[in-house]
């Protein structure tokens, strides 16, 4: 008994390729592999896919349990006698039988059109393989583990008083007095802490001027308090310090809000020039950039000669004495600003307010130029007194100091004797004040129109300085933090500086020596709230404080 095995393959182009193999045996098994004598390449052939057999001088066909199963002219069986000129199907291939004797010639045929039904009974045998075919349906169990977390996270917790389950992590320090009373901030169930809970207990600033018609305008850019300060994360969530917060609107101002003025932030690296605010006429305030040489100046209404004033060996109340920056600017209380300059606490040590020699004692007061008039009134008329007075001496002029604007070693004037002496000499050291000496030197002065002067009032008026406490109103700056450094390391054109309009502010590109938007070796990390906020806090309203031990007791009920 012998088998003639031809193997035909058919190509997809209509190519066909030929082969011929003969085995001297009883019976053969085809298959992928495995116990096969001929093996078969085929997406829907078994291991040991069918064996062909001699039985009794016939040949016959066994399916071997095969997935496709075979089929003889087309039916499907699991085992059959075989004539000449059967076609068996094994699976994708085909197996043409032809009957010589002792002798069977099986053409195998590969890459023939599989038919339907065949690829429909392999479907559904490859589908019963799949663990899908012995488990429910995934919607089925999605929707069976959704109700069984619901039951847990609901049940539970309202059965056992315990809302551990509900939290998502501890709250930060501000909140942990109430941190078991949930509704002071979860007001709605499944809603999102809203605005109105925060505001309870916080009293905020409004962050910008329009930001509500800017929200009106942008849906969809409407925030909650609670978008930026994340609680639940414990300390690290409250106030957040990632610039991506504001970066999202500033660095694309433009295409959110046709006409904005505000100029695109992406980042500190690519910041626009520092702007200070400058006053302008009836009170409007507006920002230019200190690259604008012409308009950002200085406008204070002082003379202020830094140049001057840091000269080694200045003439001052105990002898020469010279001047640094922190003998007129020191840090304030807060560590942060600087305090404001002062007549009294800066100035009154090196420029006297006296004006006549004969009363070495006598200064007249500083900050009113009516009172200035009045002093100088009533210290001549006790000179007249004194003078009338024998008992009582006459003062001397016992100082070495001369007065600035004075004539060392003038003819003393002689004592007014009269009430009209008295004004008079009022009048002329007035004068002197107000146009050569004291007030003068460091004052912008006007005289009032004679329509306007009357014998008890003052005749002169003193333009306010309008000193700016502070330059950058948008932003926030700690003197304290950059001790380190010299004054001159960021003033560096102070010391010669000789009018008051210099400005004499650092721009951006020197705080950028030393700060980056990034994490980068050798530079302080820099975010938009180490100089910003996006609000401040204001003082909590007096019509809505509690008494503490009450509304301790309240949070325990």
């Amino acid at each position: 008994m012998a088998f003639r095995i031809i193997h035909e393959r058919h190509g997809s182009n209509g190519s066909v390729e030929r082969s011929e193999t003969r085995v001297e045996q009883q019976e053969i098994v085809l298959g992928r592999g495995g116990e096969s004598d001929v093996i078969l390449v085929g997406q829907r052939i078994g291991i040991e896919h069918a064996r062909f057999a001699w039985e009794g001088g016939a040949l016959a066909v066994l399916d071997l349990g095969s997935l496709a199963g075979i089929r003889v002219n087309g039916r499907r069986v699991a085992r059959a006698a075989l004539a000449d000129g059967d076609v068996v199907s094994l699976g994708d291939i085909e197996a043409r039988v032809r009957l010589q004797g002792q002798e069977a010639e099986l053409t195998l045929v590969e890459g023939l059109a599989q038919p339907a039904q065949d690829q429909d009974l392999a479907a559904r045998g490859l589908a019963a393989l799949g663990i899908e075919s012995h488990v429910p349906p995934m919607r089925m169990l999605s929707l069976a583990a959704a109700v069984l977390v619901s039951l847990v996270f609901l049940a539970l917790p309202i059965g056992s008083g315990e809302k551990d389950a509900w939290s998502t992590g501890p709250v930060s320090r501000a909140h942990q007095l109430i941190e078991e009373d949930c509704g002071q901030c979860h007001a709605k169930p499944f809603q999102p802490v809203q605005d109105a809970q925060c505001l309870t207990c916080h009293h905020m600033t409004e962050h910008a001027k329009g930001i509500g018609d800017f929200n009106a305008r942008h849906p969809a850019l409407q925030a909650r308090c609670a978008q930026c300060h994340m609680e639940h994360n414990g300390d690290s969530g409250v106030i957040t310090h990632d610039s991506r917060q504001c970066s999202s609107c500033h660095a694309r101002m433009a295409s959110l809000q046709p006409g904005a003025t505000a100029e695109n932030v992406p980042s500190f690296d690519l910041h626009p020039q520092f702007k200070i605010s400058v006053p302008g006429p009836q009170g409007t305030v507006s920002r230019v950039s200190l690259d604008d040489q012409e308009r950002a100046v200085d406008s204070s209404r002082i003379k202020l000669n830094h140049k001057l004033h840091l000269k080694r060996g200045l003439r001052g109340k105990e002898g020469p004495v010279t001047l640094e920056c922190g003998a007129c600017h020191r840090l304030g209380p807060d560590f942060r600003q600087l305090e404001p300059i002062r007549f009294d606490k800066h100035c009154r040590d090196c420029h006297s307010l006296g004006f006549d020699e004969r009363l070495p004692y006598e200064e007249v007061p500083h900050g009113d130029a009516e009172s200035v008039f009045e002093s100088l009134f009533a210290a001549y008329s006790k000179v007249v007194l004194l003078k009338e007075d024998e008992s009582v001496p006459n003062p001397a002029h016992d100082s070495t100091r001369d007065m600035p604007g004075s004539v060392p070693g003038a003819e003393e004037a002689p004592v007014p004797q009269s009430i009209a002496a008295v004004l008079g000499s009022a009048r002329d050291a007035e004068k002197q004040l107000f146009t050569k000496t004291a007030c003068f030197l460091c004052h912008s002065i006007a005289e009032k129109p004679s329509s306007e002067q009357t014998v008890s009032n003052a005749h002169y008026s003193v333009a306010e300085p309008n000193i700016p406490s502070v330059w950058f109103p948008q932003a926030h700056f700690s003197h304290g933090a950059h001790e380190k450094f010299t004054c001159e390391s960021c003033h560096e054109k102070a010391r010669g500086s000789s009018e008051t309009k210099d400005l004499l502010l650092p721009r951006k590109q020197l705080c950028q020596e030393c700060h980056r938007s990034e994490d980068t070796e050798g530079f302080v990390r820099s975010d938009c709230t180490e100089c910003h906020s996006y609000h401040d806090s204001l003082g909590f309203p007096g019509e809505r404080k509690e008494d503490i031990a009450s509304y301790l007791k309240s949070l325990t009920r």
